[in-house]
């Protein structure tokens, strides 16, 4: 009997040591560099830092704050009054966009909280924020997500209250979520750098949650690279670095050189559209959600660069994958004159010519009916207008608003239209214009469907 009196105490000692060190982690202080006082006396708190998909329904009270709850509710009342227990629930409600992001690939996510001198929630006021690894080089969140405090119900037969967001000042984010798909994953821990307005507000440390990325089993090599299939050649010969204003410490991001063959002679017929840049260790370069490319960097400290292109071939390649519709003999209208288009093209995306217009500047301009939807993805339109004496002239884009399009050269003009994968299908009409010179009675116009090609070049970083 002694034996099991002994046991069952020496139970009760762990099980009481276990006790005590669970409260002590959890009335423990969180790290003072996951969390920073504010000259306005604020704290701004980093209240979890994970890996992998997003989680849009994670609530930002802490597991400290959790525990104290189950424990406080235990509890006589006068025992947990002074605890500080965070005071206000809140929830996703809005999305400040910095970047393009890709929902089915694992990413480093950090939750921040501002608190008041009560630990109540109160607005956390950051609008952008980076990462700075230990030498120095600055990777910058894909997205801004914000939040506020849930709204009450509405009464019976009521709309509900509408939230209207300030995108400048966020001043009712009570809870930011932040992304990045490049960050320093060498590095057990890094800096956080959070803004308001451009203005640095906050410098935290954060752990890296992130496992170590694999190691590249061959060396990559040095640039130019080839990547050849038979008398087509895509070379990348060249990366130039784009600096900020002339600034030659800030990058702004990077310009690829390439330079296509065909049969061993170098081919003007294709252009690089789009690209994206990755590395070895998983990182994916922040790129605007406009798709602009001039943005794309990432740390040249890695072991190998990847950069997978689109490449649109013009209607004389003959490797590139097009699909074409033609009309013949159109008259050339003259100032405020118009003549109807007869045509309903399915070239992939259904192409549908309206209206050829004669412009009082002596320029003409193309009403054509795009559909819009998920068959634009890795898709381009080209229009081009032939006359009698064998002449050729491209049609450029034009949007209510914005700048007319310089027309002094003639080069192929990609329009690409916004794949909205997740819309429904509709169509749109479109406004091109055209220089045509005087003399040009009649045309033959050309509508060209261009299918992209992707090539991947792995490549050592530039230096």
């Amino acid at each position: 009997m002694m034996w099991k009196y002994r046991s069952l105490k020496l139970a009760a000692v762990v099980t009481l040591l276990a006790i005590v060190a669970a409260l002590a982690w959890t009335f423990a202080a969180r790290p003072t560099r996951w969390q920073q006082k504010l000259p306005d006396g604020t704290v701004m708190r980093v209240e979890r830092v994970s890996f992998g998909r997003a989680d849009p329904n994670y609530y930002p009270w802490s597991l400290p704050d959790r525990v104290k709850r189950v424990v406080s509710a235990a509890l006589p009342k006068r025992w947990s009054t002074n605890w500080a227990l965070s005071k206000t629930p809140v929830s996703i409600v809005g999305e400040g966009i910095v970047g393009k992001v890709n929902t089915n690939q694992d990413a480093l996510h950090v939750w921040l909280t501002r608190r008041d001198a009560t630990n109540g929630f109160t607005n956390v006021g950051v609008d952008s924020a980076e990462l700075v690894d230990r030498l120095g080089f600055v990777y910058r969140a894909n997205t801004v997500d914000w939040a506020r405090e849930p709204s009450p119900p509405a009464p019976p037969g009521r709309r509900p209250p509408i939230t209207h967001w300030n995108f400048v000042d966020q001043d009712i984010s009570t809870l930011t979520s932040l992304t990045f798909e490049a960050f320093p994953r060498h590095e057990r821990e890094f800096r956080l750098w959070l803004h308001h307005s451009e203005k640095l507000i906050a410098e935290l440390v954060v752990e890296n949650p992130a496992p170590e990325p694999p190691v590249p089993k061959e060396a990559a090599p040095a640039i130019p690279v080839t990547n050849r299939y038979g008398d087509l050649e895509f070379v990348l010969q060249r990366i130039d670095i784009r600096k900020l204003n002339g600034n030659s410490r800030i990058i702004r991001g990077i310009l690829p050189v390439f330079e296509v063959r065909e049969a061993g002679m170098a081919s003007t017929e294709w252009q690089a559209l789009d690209f994206d840049l990755s590395d070895g260790s998983g990182n994916r370069a922040l790129k605007n959600y406009d798709g602009f490319n001039d943005s794309l960097y990432l740390s040249p400290a890695e072991k190998e660069w990847r950069l997978a292109v689109k490449l649109y071939g013009g209607e004389h390649s003959g490797f590139a994958s097009n699909m074409v519709a033609k009309i013949k003999g159109i008259q050339v209208p003259g100032p405020e004159q118009s003549v109807a288009l007869d045509g309903n093209f399915d070239l992939g995306v259904n192409v549908q010519p309206l209206e050829f217009i004669g412009l009082p500047v002596a320029r003409q301009s193309l009403q054509v009916a795009l559909s819009d939807g998920p068959a634009w993805h890795d898709r381009a339109l080209t229009i081009r207008a032939v006359d009698k004496q064998g002449r050729e002239f491209y049609a450029a884009r034009t949007s209510p608003g914005l700048p007319a399009p310089s027309m002094e050269t003639n080069g192929i003009r990609y329009v690409k239209l916004r794949d909205n994968s997740i819309m429904p299908r509709r169509t749109s009409t479109e406004t091109f214009l055209l220089n045509l010179p005087k003399d040009a009675q009649t045309v033959d116009l050309y509508f060209c469907v261009h299918t992209a090609r992707t090539e991947e070049f792995v490549f050592r970083p530039p230096q």
